[in-house]
């Protein structure tokens, strides 16, 4: 599945643009990080992907359909979405959480299936946390509860999974946890799009970079050639050491300030 942005402008207030005649094209096969500061419109390119914002100019089209002809079930099975930070009101089970995905294909007062529950629990086995299925959501560590919402967005079946910075409230090793399984659900057919403010981590989970400066895309490019035509620099403002090293059978960079 491919989507295509040209020209996409937008603002919150009169003659203050977040994005500006933004175009470039995203494609399933890829895993997709956005950089760029705080404002740059990372945020604000994932609300209008999910018609939560309606750009001010440009289109978006999903295969050659514009986005804005997708109804609510029909966009569902393009993009599933996580947010920075999610909150239960009620005690909800991993179960239910997981469930809630199956939402938008059923009616208004039927239930989810047998076979919802075997694929969710299928699922959740997958990640390794087949034995938190009727734990409650809050006694999750932060780790879970991102592994319990990527795993939700799966049973979605969605082409894209949306996250918007998923490992800002998580230690390291939760980190490549779930960047791990992302990267793992990309190579088998799940398009990632996601957002970072680090660098390091960006450029060894990803294969296509997109940087956004004041509303307009700086660069889109792998991240080798990111590197080598150092626009990282460009982007913070800051004279980085960025190194590709070795560890066994990975490659992975490593990325300083000097």
């Amino acid at each position: 599945m491919n989507i295509d942005i040209e020209r996409l402008s937008f603002s919150y207030k009169e003659g203050k643009e977040v994005l500006s005649e933004t175009s470039f094209s995203l494609s399933n096969a890829d895993m997709t990080v956005l950089l760029g500061r705080n404002g740059a419109g990372k945020s604000t390119l994932f609300k209008i992907f999910l018609k939560m914002l309606s750009p001010k100019e440009g289109r978006i089209a999903i295969d050659g359909k514009e986005l804005s002809s997708f109804g609510s079930r029909e966009l569902s099975r393009v993009f599933s979405y996580i947010p920075q930070s999610s909150y239960m009101e009620f005690p909800y089970t991993v179960m239910d959480t997981l469930l809630m995905a199956k939402a938008s294909t059923l009616s208004l007062f039927s239930a989810p299936k047998k076979e919802n529950e075997d694929e969710a629990v299928e699922i959740l086995n997958s990640f390794g946390i087949g034995h938190l299925a009727f734990r409650i959501m809050d006694n999750l560590s932060g780790g879970e509860k991102q592994l319990v919402l990527i795993a939700r967005a799966l049973l979605q079946n969605s082409a894209f999974i949306i996250l918007d910075e998923p490992t800002s409230n998580l230690d390291y090793g939760n980190q490549l946890m779930v960047l791990e399984k992302l990267k793992e659900l990309n190579r088998n057919g799940v398009g990632i799009i996601y957002s970072t403010h680090n660098p390091e981590l960006a450029l060894t989970y990803s294969s296509k970079i997109l940087t956004l400066n004041r509303g307009k895309i700086a660069t889109y490019s792998s991240p080798d050639k990111l590197v080598e035509e150092s626009k990282l620099e460009e982007l913070y403002g800051r004279k980085l050491y960025i190194r590709k090293v070795f560890t066994g059978e990975n490659e992975r960079y490593v990325c300083a300030p000097m």
